[in-house]
C-alpha cells in the first residue's frame, strides 16, 4: 500500500487531472489544427477538446461574453474532483482563479 506524507499547516487540493492550456482559443498541445478556421474554435478540432463542446470559464460572470475570454485569456482545465464526467474551466484572471482556488481548498 503506497503511503502518502500528512501536511499540516500548508494548503491542501484534490489531485486531478489537467488538460493542455487553451490560450486564445488554441489547444497548447496541438497548436493550429485547421488555418481556415479562426483562432477562438481550434480547440474544439484537437483530440483533447474536440468532444467537449464551447469551453466556458465556470466562474466569469454571466454577462461576460465566453468567446471573448477564449480570446484574451488562458484556459485550465480540470476534471472535478467532485463530479466524474465532468470538467472544470477556468480562466485566468485574477477573480476567477481566486475562487477555483477557494472552492477547492481542502484546509486552510
Amino acid at each position: 500500500m503506497e503511503k502518502r506524507i500528512e501536511r499540516r499547516g500548508s494548503g491542501t487540493v484534490p489531485f486531478v487531472h489537467h488538460y493542455p492550456e487553451v490560450r486564445g482559443g488554441t489547444c497548447e498541445w496541438c497548436g493550429t489544427v485547421n488555418d481556415r478556421m479562426p483562432a477562438i474554435t481550434q480547440y474544439k478540432l484537437c483530440s483533447h477538446f474536440k468532444d467537449m463542446g464551447d469551453l466556458a470559464c465556470s466562474y466569469c460572470p454571466a454577462e461576460k461574453d465566453p468567446n471573448e475570454v477564449i480570446r484574451s485569456h488562458t484556459l485550465n482545465v480540470y476534471d472535478s474532483p467532485t463530479n466524474p464526467g465532468e470538467v472544470v474551466v477556468v480562466c485566468d484572471d485574477y477573480e476567477c482563479t481566486r475562487k477555483h482556488r477557494a472552492r477547492f481548498q481542502v484546509n486552510a
